[in-house]
């Protein structure tokens, strides 16, 4: 029993550090702010999914051919570069912020997988920003954090929604 206690204590260290996170909130992989899953679809073909998340690259972001970079029905494959309007509060004004991400989804019979990527502002990557406010203002970084968070969990969020099948979405 003390070795098992003592090889789980060893591996803690191990399993935190797998998920970072930027100012406790934004997940990171390899440095770079990453949000990724794998939702299960139960009994729902992979051309079923893929016709649900293109209607939903469409419908989220008013033109699936501005957004959409590669839609590939065959391997199930749809890559779209998107753009959260944001706002961050300087304290003595606001200032909007485009942040651009790349979104990756792939499509299997019962299952899909989400990729959020590729973060950045207009002029550089969104973690170099992020690190360039924090010095100037630490308090409303952690609260444009905590948005931008938000922001994308509702993405997913909607996202999920919309690959259920239609007895699952209450008319």
């Amino acid at each position: 029993m003390k070795k098992l206690t003592t090889i789980f204590l060893l591996l803690i260290p191990f399993v935190l550090s797998a998920q970072e996170f930027l100012y406790g909130v934004l997940p990171t992989k390899d440095g770079s702010i990453y949000y990724s899953g794998v939702v299960q679809a139960d009994s729902t073909a992979a051309g079923v999914l893929y016709d649900k998340a293109h209607e939903w690259f469409v419908k989220t972001y008013g033109s699936g051919k501005a957004v959409i970079q590669i839609a590939d029905r065959e391997s199930g494959m749809i890559i779209g570069k998107g753009n959260i309007p944001m706002v961050f509060n300087m304290g003595i004004g606001k200032t909007p912020i485009d942040v651009w991400h790349i979104i990756k989804i792939e499509v299997k019979d019962g299952r899909w997988r989400y990729e959020i990527t590729d973060l950045k502002t207009s002029t550089e990557n969104l973690e170099s920003w992020c690190v360039e406010m924090q010095k100037v203002f630490p308090k409303r970084m952690a609260a444009f954090a905590i948005s931008l968070d938000t922001e994308i969990k509702a993405m997913i969020t909607s996202l999920t929604e919309a690959t259920k099948s239609r007895a699952e979405q209450e008319w």
